[in-house]
């Protein structure tokens, strides 16, 4: 599993980058190959943290490479002071326990 972790400094609300994600991003990523899931996270101080999975290196290239220039470049770029990206393999996955009884 390979994960993109981008932490955003913007100059409006995050739940406003939210609206536009959760609106045009979202049907975007359920609609893509080896999409495996999706954060967004108010984390304070007008900054989110966006946590996107995805099953290969290539495809999270490729939604990079994509996403980019469409959606992230006349979305949030105008409203961003900051970026912080960081792309990986994921080295553990921990899912909840089975319920028991």
């Amino acid at each position: 599993m390979h994960v993109i972790v981008s932490t955003l400094e913007l100059d409006v609300p995050a739940a406003q980058i939210a609206e536009a994600f959760e609106r045009d991003c979202v049907p975007l990523l359920q609609s893509c190959e080896g999409f495996g899931g999706a954060l967004m996270l108010d984390v304070g101080d007008g900054a989110c943290t966006f946590v996107i999975n995805w099953d290969t290196e290539e495809q999270t290239q490729r939604w990079i490479n994509e996403v980019g220039p469409t959606w992230f470049g006349p979305t949030v770029v105008p409203h961003l002071r900051s970026q912080d990206r960081r792309v990986g393999n994921a080295l553990i996955r921990v899912k909840p326990a089975p319920a028991v009884g």
